[in-house]
């Protein structure tokens, strides 16, 4: 699998800059957890979580890390198949040899730490951090469409830090396509994100989606775990 990282200039466009093969097969897809912290002596990396709502295939389809202007982050799922209900944990670090990508049929195929043998576990073959308290991700199909969207800021304020100010043209062509908005339908701002001033260092919490709720892309579809909520590749708890 592939990272690619694209430069942005000026102008912040919600797109892909490598072209990628269509896929009329693309799920119906959520966000549905993160953790963004690392906890190396625990071989604990951050990842992102996505559920699975109908059958497809993940060819195409990208995710993206917004948090540094110049070089955010860019990872290509992998032209697997899934199905209905299935999660998908993108672990965003590599640590024990025995984190293998599982690409086919045997979910149990990696055994490393937080691997879950009832979910498709996926590794960022490096160690470095990609993911942040304060940070915008989304996931992007082949032909540009967003299919889901979260925002994240550890200091709620009236305005994004001056290494953030990106974020506003970002978050307004999200609101465009209706993929993140106020609690009262307007265009978002700093304090219309997710609270994540509550993690703090703990590699145990994570920020996790009210499942089984419909997703109204706003910060009320999210909750901070207490320690120990953290549950990749399981339900939300």
């Amino acid at each position: 699998m592939k990272q690619v990282f694209v430069c942005l200039v000026m102008i912040f466009t919600l797109s892909a800059e490598v072209p990628l093969p269509a896929n009329d097969l693309v799920p119906r897809i959520v966000i549905n957890e993160l953790r963004t912290e690392y906890s190396g002596s625990a071989l604990r990396a951050e990842y992102i979580e996505f559920k699975v709502m109908t059958a497809g295939n993940l060819g195409g389809l990208q995710l993206f890390i917004m948090w540094d202007a110049k070089k955010p982050y860019i990872f290509d799922l992998p032209a697997v198949d899934v199905k209905a209900g299935e999660y998908v944990v993108l672990h965003l670090r590599t640590l024990e040899s025995t984190s293998v990508n599982e690409l086919g049929e045997d979910l149990s195929e990696s055994t490393g730490t937080d691997s879950n043998p009832t979910a498709r576990d996926l590794w960022v073959p490096d160690n470095k951090e990609w993911l942040h308290k304060t940070d915008i991700v989304y996931l992007q199909d082949a032909n540009g469409r967003i299919l889901d969207a979260v925002i994240l800021n550890e200091t709620p304020g009236e305005t994004w830090s001056k290494n953030r100010a990106h974020f506003a043209g970002i978050i307004q062509d999200l609101y465009n396509r209706g993929m993140w908005k106020s609690a009262d339908g307007h265009l978002p701002g700093p304090l219309d994100a997710v609270d994540t001033s509550t993690i703090k260092s703990s590699a145990t919490k994570s920020i996790s989606r009210h499942e089984g709720r419909e997703n109204t892309h706003t910060a009320k579809d999210w909750y901070i775990t207490d320690k120990g909520g953290a549950s990749p590749g399981q339900p939300n708890k």
